[in-house]
């Protein structure tokens, strides 16, 4: 009785030591994301954020945070993409003018969305 509870302690013990280390791996990956994201290499940083989440499928305190990471990088890259567009290049058809106005109108209510979204988020 005694060798079965030291094992059974052995036991919890190691797989205690097994979530510490994936847990702390997992937030390396999160601190990957945010750099790549800093650099502005955001498929980088998603791809980041998606495979923390199928490699860690239990750190749920690290893909808490991988969501609101996740949210930043699609803020961000949106945010890029409308000031990249509101240069309105001279000379466009009308044709091509009314698909940067649609395109720049889809980016802001991305931009909006994920403005919300994580305030939404950072509240809970």
């Amino acid at each position: 009785m005694r060798h079965l509870n030291c094992f059974l302690l052995l036991a919890a013990l190691l797989t205690l030591s097994g979530c510490f280390r994936e847990r702390s791996e997992a937030y390396d990956y999160l601190d990957k994301a945010r750099n790549a994201m800093a650099l502005r290499r955001y498929d980088v940083a998603r791809d980041t954020i998606f495979a923390m989440r199928r490699r860690f499928p239990e750190a749920i305190d690290a893909r808490r945070q991988g969501i609101l990471v996740l949210d930043s990088v699609e803020l961000q890259a949106a945010t890029d993409s409308l000031n990249a567009l509101r240069k309105v290049p001279q000379g466009m058809t009308p044709d091509e003018e009314r698909a940067h106005n649609e395109e720049f109108k889809r980016l802001d209510m991305k931009v909006k969305f994920f403005q919300r979204k994580l305030s939404e988020d950072l509240t809970k």
